[in-house]
């Protein structure tokens, strides 16, 4: 889940042995999306949802920051954000090197 970068270890094993991915997406889109699964418990008597899901991610911007990449997915879709993050990851880690 997104709060594992909260956990200085944790973070720094996916780090230190991960090529570390942050999808990065407006907080409007994270709501639509996690709707669209049908996931409405963020919602579900809670007015603030989304101020406290503007919050949650502004607390772990800089945590999410020390990815080795960021793709902002806001407008993509999910073949667009696999095919970026493809493009993107250095070869000798695409090739298993």
């Amino acid at each position: 889940g997104g709060s594992i970068v909260t956990e200085p270890r944790l973070l720094n094993i996916l780090l230190t042995t991960c090529f570390v991915i942050w999808l990065q997406a407006r907080p409007e889109k994270h709501m639509e999306r996690v709707v669209e699964q049908g996931d409405l418990r963020p919602m579900l008597d809670h007015d603030d949802a989304m101020a406290d899901l503007r919050s949650i991610l502004t607390e772990r911007e800089p945590f999410y920051a020390k990815a080795h990449l960021t793709i902002d997915t806001s407008d993509l879709s999910i073949e667009e954000s696999l095919a970026a993050a493809l493009r993107a990851v250095p070869g000798d880690i695409r090739q298993g090197g």
